[in-house]
């Protein structure tokens, strides 16, 4: 493939593997059913997002569907492993945030995961609030 033809392609998805809240040996990794992934990382925002839109078919995790299976409902661990078009390998472990079914029949189901950061879940969650008052000059308290 001709370097022009290389930047023009889509990145390759080596890895995005989710695992279980309930039981950490249990996993399920989404890499053939994804559809459509997006990945936003800038100096302007505070953090990383992503989202992932694939293809539940069943029998993925003790013979059900992933979120039946581990079961999926937000908070648990995803590892991706990807690479853009210019050869940059990216690795990142982050949280599922929001599970949203996109499309339901009874043989499939099409779900968007909406990922972020673990500081983010952190901050929702109260754990990275600040919790004392300090009085005088902020040079003093820093």
């Amino acid at each position: 493939m001709s370097n022009a033809a290389k930047k023009s392609a889509p990145g390759s998805i080596t890895k995005a593997e989710v695992t279980s809240n309930a039981d950490a040996g249990k996993t399920a990794d989404l890499v053939n059913g994804i559809l459509r992934m997006t990945y936003y990382e800038s100096i302007l925002q505070d953090s990383v997002k992503a989202n992932i839109i694939f293809a539940d078919v069943g029998l993925a995790v003790d013979d059900k569907s992933v979120i039946e299976g581990l079961p999926l409902i937000g908070t648990e661990d995803i590892k991706l492993q990807f690479e853009d078009n210019n050869e940059n390998k990216v690795r990142v472990k982050m949280n599922v945030n929001k599970v949203s079914p996109v499309y339901e029949d009874g043989s499939k189901n099409v779900v968007s995961l909406d990922l972020v950061s673990e500081e983010v879940l952190r901050n929702e969650m109260g754990e990275a609030r600040c919790r004392t008052r300090e009085n005088g000059l902020i040079s003093d308290s820093i």
